[in-house]
């Protein structure tokens, strides 16, 4: 029998899985093309691309995207938790580089609500603090943010051994979450 909080925890975790997928493809039919990478699931969607359809055509083109997305808890507060979704930068995003290099990644990162929204997400691999990054917006069932990852970013996190974003709920309380980077460089060589 299940007990009540983590009840709770299994039905926030699924509707946050559901946001983020909505979040990548809004338009569509998922595939049976979901894979295991370590600790890192990969899911892909048929999503439509009426810019790539053909002027005497009526049916709009599909295209499959594929991320890699983990869910997981925070260690001191089993209750809150956040959803990291990898995907490769195809460059028709709307976050470009300042310097003109193509970035080869990004990632979106899912917290619930309540979190204190102008600090933005913080990214640490290996002990080195990378910086914050905004949120994007928020929706009902949580606030995502959004950051690109160069190629010298990426490479670092593949080859990581420890990686964690903090979130804050006010001002003095920084919650840092890790995050399991055991099948991410696999997974994300086989995203297409």
């Amino acid at each position: 029998m299940i007990d009540n909080k983590t009840y709770r925890f299994l039905l926030w975790l699924s509707v946050s899985l559901l946001i983020m997928l909505w979040i990548i493809s809004p338009a569509h039919a998922a595939t049976e093309q979901n894979k295991k990478f370590g600790s890192w699931l990969m899911h892909c969607s048929e999503i439509e691309t009426p810019q790539n359809a053909s002027a005497n055509s009526t049916e709009v083109p599909t295209q499959e995207v594929c991320a890699l997305f983990q869910s997981v808890a925070a260690e001191n507060r089993p209750r809150f938790g956040l959803t990291v979704l990898i995907s490769k930068d195809d460059g028709s995003g709307a976050i470009t580089p300042q310097n003109g290099k193509k970035n080869a990644a990004l990632i979106k990162i899912l917290v619930p609500l309540g979190v204190l929204l102008p600090t933005g997400v913080g990214m640490d691999i290996d002990g080195e603090n990378l910086g914050l990054t905004g949120f994007l917006r928020c929706l009902p069932n949580g606030c995502t943010a959004v950051a690109t990852l160069s190629d010298e970013s990426l490479a670092r996190l593949k080859s990581a051994t420890t990686a964690s974003f903090t979130v804050f709920l006010t001002p003095e309380d920084g919650l840092a979450i890790p995050i399991r980077l055991n099948g991410l460089a696999e997974g994300f060589d086989a995203l297409d």
